[in-house]
């Protein structure tokens, strides 16, 4: 699915052990509280967002890298944002999640093509003709792209901030569990408008300003943007 005005995250790989303690996030005090549990990357944002990050599959080492996937199911990465209630109940609401794929970097085009049409697009945006993303679009040290897929928030918890403070903090934390990232992508594309030309141009004009704001870059004209890595170095 492309990205729109809903939140979905992403997710990692059993047993990846989440490293750090504090971010640089402007504005923001960010305290990462490292916990494996239950297979889980545990992260605490602003001691009020609890963000639990999970990988689905994993990529295999090959000769030249990462490059392929060791199961049928295509790697990717779940992330969920809880937050305390107000009351004493001690329980939580689920108030942002997202979800992503993990795609090599030097056979993008060919996994990407098999994931969904939103995927497919952005491969032919950054992508070579021999299938590998671009230099222009990565950087050197990186064998992992991650191809976000959709981000939502419930209608309960719009308007509150809490998918601006995932964004922020979204480049940081998937390099603490995918050291090897080498770029961010996502399609923006409110497909829910499309039947209405006007309002979809708007609301993608709306999307990609708020992208914007958490250091995503535009490609060209399209509607493909692009997270660089050194952003959170």
């Amino acid at each position: 699915m492309a990205l729109s005005h809903h939140v979905q995250l992403l997710s990692l790989g059993d047993g990846i052990t989440a490293v750090g303690d504090q971010l640089p996030v402007e504005n923001i005090v960010v305290r990462i509280q490292p916990l494996l549990n239950n297979g889980k990357n545990i992260f605490e944002l602003d001691t009020d967002l609890r963000i639990e990050v999970t990988q689905f599959c994993e990529l295999s080492m090959g000769a030249n890298g990462i490059d392929d996937d060791i199961s049928d199911q295509p790697p990717r990465i779940d992330i969920k944002g809880y937050r305390l209630r107000d009351d004493d109940s001690g329980e939580e609401d689920l108030v942002v999640s997202a979800s992503a794929y993990l795609v090599p970097w030097n056979n993008c085009w060919e996994k990407a093509d098999d994931f969904s049409h939103d995927t497919a697009e952005i491969a032919k945006v950054i992508c070579r003709k021999d299938g590998c993303i671009s230099p222009r679009y990565t950087n050197e040290w990186g064998s992992i792209a991650c191809f976000m897929d959709r981000l939502y928030v419930p209608e309960e918890f719009r308007n509150r901030g809490f998918a601006s403070l995932l964004q922020k903090n979204l480049g940081a934390l998937l390099q603490k569990v995918v050291p090897l990232l080498c770029g961010i992508y996502a399609y923006t594309s409110p497909w829910e408008l499309l039947d209405d030309k006007d309002a979809y141009k708007k609301r993608q004009t709306e999307l990609l300003r708020f992208y914007k704001k958490f250091g995503f870059k535009q490609i060209k004209d399209t509607p493909v943007i692009w997270m660089p890595v050194h952003c959170f170095d």
